[in-house]
């Protein structure tokens, strides 16, 4: 269970919360100012995730070859697999961001055609707010798609500023709220 559904919790880190909410507002905002230099750090610090997850790998095969289910050579492919497409990323981030910006796009629209399609087909309670919520997939993917490759500068940096931004927005919202939560 999350701190944010305990009560208690919101009550006594209220003004983390608020500091948190606010911290992340200005940088949700900062990221929406400077969206191509977003973009651009999104793209190199997923290289670097890659780069880390494949030596995470290697370690791992190393450490467990000995296991009688260990499988140092498949940890050593997958391991190495992951560092060469991080070098890969770093190489030319921004080739790689239009490639990313292509396949969001895509996944945008085939995700929410489906849940279109979904909502339709099994009209249970809430279809209605299913539908939309696929319509507006549908309509991002399409933006993009018809921008593309210009969007890649500026799609995935939108992306990170407004989840921040509004994770941002959800964190004051409930340190505030948690002035009135009683002891």
């Amino acid at each position: 269970m999350s701190a944010f559904h305990d009560p208690a919790l919101v009550k006594k880190y209220g003004r983390w919360l608020i500091l948190l909410g606010v911290l992340n507002i200005i940088l949700g905002f900062a990221a929406l100012v400077f969206v191509g230099f977003t973009t651009l750090v999104s793209i190199k610090l997923l290289g670097f995730i890659f780069i880390f997850s494949g030596a995470s790998e290697i370690a791992l095969g190393i450490q467990t070859r000995k296991e009688p289910n260990g499988s140092l050579s498949l940890h050593l492919l997958l391991g190495i697999l992951s560092i060469v497409v991080g070098f890969f990323i770093l190489r030319d981030p921004l080739v790689n961001a239009v490639g990313l910006t292509l396949f969001i796009a895509l996944l945008l629209w085939v995700s929410g055609t489906f849940r279109m399609v979904d909502a339709i087909l099994d009209r249970r309670a809430g279809w209605g707010r299913v539908f939309f919520s696929g319509l507006i997939s549908v309509i991002l993917g399409t933006l993009i798609f018809r921008q593309w490759p210009e969007s890649a500068f500026w799609a995935l940096g939108v992306f990170v500023g407004v989840d921040v931004l509004s994770y941002g927005m959800m964190l004051l919202s409930l340190g505030l709220v948690s002035k009135k939560i009683s002891a």
